[in-house]
C-alpha cells in the first residue's frame, strides 16, 4: 500500500513538473500579434502581407495571408517538448509557415512591448504582441 502511494505521489509529480515547464510558453505565445518583419527563403514578404495580424488560441492559430501564396491561413501549433530553447511547431499547408521555430522573446523598456521573433529553416517572422487591456 504505501509503494502505490508513493508511486501515485510521483506520478503526480511528473505530471505537474510538464505542464508547469510548458504552459509558461504557451501562455506568451497564446495572443494577438503585429507582423513587423516577414522573410522567406531570404526573400522579405511584409510587404505583401494583406493584414498583418498572427492570431494564436490554445492549438490553432490564423497565420497572415500572402498575396500570390497559398491563401489557406489557418493552422496548427503546439510546443516542442524535446527542444533546451523555446520552441514551437506550426503545422499549416502553407509552406511558408510549415515547420519548427526557435523563439527569442524581447520587452522594450520605452514602450513596453513584448517582441517575439520566430526564427525556422527557411522563414523569420518579427511580432510585436498586441495588448488589448493596456493597463
Amino acid at each position: 500500500m504505501k509503494n502505490s502511494v508513493y508511486q501515485i505521489f510521483f506520478i503526480v509529480l511528473i505530471l505537474c513538473s510538464t505542464y508547469s515547464c510548458s504552459k509558461p510558453l504557451e501562455d506568451k505565445m497564446i495572443g494577438l500579434w503585429e507582423v513587423q518583419e516577414l522573410s522567406f527563403q531570404g526573400q522579405n514578404y511584409k510587404d505583401s502581407i494583406r493584414i498583418p495580424i498572427i492570431s494564436i488560441d490554445d492549438d490553432k492559430i490564423i497565420l497572415p495571408e500572402i498575396e500570390d501564396l497559398h491563401p489557406l491561413n489557418h493552422a496548427n501549433w503546439d510546443v516542442i517538448e524535446y527542444s533546451k530553447t523555446d520552441s514551437i511547431r506550426i503545422i499549416s499547408e502553407n509552406k511558408m509557415f510549415n515547420g519548427n521555430y526557435m523563439i527569442l522573446y524581447t520587452q522594450d523598456s520605452n514602450d513596453e512591448l513584448i517582441h517575439c521573433s520566430l526564427i525556422s529553416k527557411q522563414t523569420t517572422l518579427i511580432l510585436n504582441k498586441i495588448d488589448l487591456f493596456p493597463e
